[in-house]
């Protein structure tokens, strides 16, 4: 499937189908309209053939006598890896049903191939340093992972048949032992998935997991011993960190054994309420709309217990919903959130320096979501809740701004610049967060360059595609 010299798994740097970066909420109707030119047709060259799977949204792919390659191509966002050693290029396919990929020599005349029905050149230009590729011990399988998000956006990587072998072993095993809860391997798969990346662990009678929103223990015989335990997004970073360092030794099934670590952890678990508690009544609010009758007729007192404790976890002390940062005033309509206010000029100059390292560092590649969450995330918490939404709102139209200035400026330089490519770093080496600032213009609602730093339309077309990418 791959060839041997990308078993050196070290240097390596990831890149993207420029349109494929465009996929998002308006990138992708972008995207897709512009796909309905070739209406996911079929094509092929001397030795590929390339055939559209148009219910699932990818490519088949096989070679000149009908055997398939790999695994399937993904339309809207087929992933390269340019290793930086050599500069060749891998394809990452998607193997079957499942997040894991199949890594595949991208050559020349494949290139051409998925150029011709995708339309668009490829363009190459992230850093490795936003990745990293580690291995599981116990399976010996290799997970990519983007180094500024958790683990579990990362993707199990199948390099040849053994790795493929014992992937399907693994989630087999989980179908055949679990029938109850992985009725099929689409269902096992996402929990050998979960195992191999260090967060599932099985035992004789079930499994215990845990992701990003909770962490649970199913039992596959005996319903009683299910439990699980919502967590906020620090309480899972926390966890695991833990886990990722040490090996309980308590009995992982009994949630009773957690409840030290729990402590030690400062991962909330028992709650204590009462009826007029608002958190208490939003949590009854949130359970009877799902169930219409909270609790249904024969639930256990523990398990209505463990119910209404892990919804509460879902609201803040006011009763108000928290998102998966564990932030509340965030849930507001579109309407309200769209209003600009005054912002601290700290948080400001950190978005700016953060958008315009970027664009010096890796030609406008790099996203590293998880430092502009982080940046937002603490502003969220050091403001009133009534403020969050709309100082959300307002940052998000800074960040825009700044990029917008920044790229306009490389344009300026050098009008054929595009997303990935070298540009003369000293163009934006000196522009400060102040000086983009001092062209703006606002309605009170949204923030706008004035007319002095616009660029041409056809720029800003190609820029509004870059922006695209960059700020999805």
């Amino acid at each position: 499937m791959v060839s041997d010299f990308f078993k050196n798994r070290r240097s390596i740097a990831v890149v993207f189908v420029l349109a494929a970066l465009l996929f998002g909420t308006s990138g992708g109707w972008y995207f897709s309209h512009r796909h309905q030119e070739n209406e996911f047709r079929e094509t092929a060259s001397a030795h590929y053939h390339l055939v559209p799977d148009k219910e699932n949204a990818w490519y088949r792919l096989f070679d000149d006598k009908g055997n398939p390659i790999a695994g399937a191509i993904d339309f809207y966002g087929p992933t390269v890896l340019e290793r930086q050693e050599d500069g060749s290029h891998i394809l990452m396919t998607r193997f079957e049903d499942t997040g894991a990929y199949v890594p595949l020599v991208l050559d020349e005349e494949l290139q051409t191939l998925l150029v011709s029905v995708i339309g668009e050149d490829i363009r190459y230009g992230r850093s490795e340093d936003d990745y990293d590729i580690r291995t599981d011990a116990a399976t010996g399988l290799s997970i990519l992972t983007d180094r500024f998000e958790t683990v579990d956006d990362g993707h199990i990587l199948l390099y040849d048949d053994e790795d493929v072998k014992t992937f399907r072993a693994l989630t087999d095993d989980y179908v055949k032992n679990y029938p109850t809860v992985c009725a099929d391997p689409s269902v096992g798969s996402i929990y050998a998935e979960l195992e191999i990346k260090g967060h599932a662990k099985r035992f004789c009678d079930g499994f215990f997991f845990y992701q990003v929103g909770g962490m649970q223990y199913i039992d596959a015989k005996n319903t009683d011993r299910y439990w699980s335990l919502r967590l906020t997004f620090d309480e899972y970073r926390a966890l695991d960190d833990y886990l990722r360092h040490n090996v309980p030794d308590f009995d992982m099934t009994d949630f009773t054994a957690w409840k030290p670590l729990l402590s030690e952890l400062e991962i909330e678990y028992d709650i204590a309420f009462f009826e007029d508690d608002p958190r208490y009544q939003a949590a009854l609010e949130r359970l009877n709309a799902y169930g219409h009758n909270f609790p249904p007729e024969g639930m256990s007192e523990e398990r209505i217990r463990s119910q209404i404790i892990n919804t509460m976890k879902d609201f803040d002390a006011d009763g108000d919903m928290l998102n998966l940062y564990g932030v509340a005033g965030m849930d507001g309509s579109a309407e309200e959130k769209m209003a600009i206010i005054d912002v601290p000029a700290e948080v400001r100059q950190e978005l700016f320096t953060f958008e315009k390292n970027g664009l010096m560092e890796n030609c406008g590649m790099s996203k590293r979501f998880g430092i502009k969450s982080e940046i937002l995330r603490r502003y969220q918490t050091s403001v009133e809740k009534k403020d969050r939404m709309r100082g959300t709102w307002t940052l998000q139209q800074y960040d825009r701004i700044y990029l917008e200035y920044m790229i306009a400026e490389i344009q300026k330089d050098d009008p054929t610049w595009e997303i990935g490519s070298p540009f003369n770093a000293d163009v934006i080496a000196y522009i400060t967060a102040d000086e983009v600032e001092g062209h703006i213009i606002s309605d009170g609602r949204t923030l706008e360059l004035s007319a002095d730093a616009r660029i041409s339309e056809n720029a800003a077309a190609q820029r509004e595609r870059m922006l695209e990418w960059i700020l999805k």
